[in-house]
């Protein structure tokens, strides 16, 4: 068995299409599996949140004077 890696930009219409080619294909198909990891960006949001690295706002308000907006 072999493990291929693809990174897809889902904003991408061809992109998209292929995408659900390769799920659809998966269902049908015993054989081939399709998992989804998160991007690295979510990846290190897990670790930052383990880490009690978080931001944190009372309210939607606060939040946006904490952004300066």
């Amino acid at each position: 068995m072999c493990t291929i890696t693809l990174k897809i930009d889902e904003s991408d219409s061809k992109a998209k299409e292929f995408l659900l080619y390769v799920e659809d294909f998966a269902k049908k198909n015993d054989f081939v599996d399709v998992l989804h990891t998160p991007n690295d960006e979510t990846l290190k949001s897990f670790e930052d949140a383990k880490n009690g690295n978080l931001h944190t706002a009372k309210d939607s308000d606060d939040l946006f004077r904490q952004l300066g907006t």
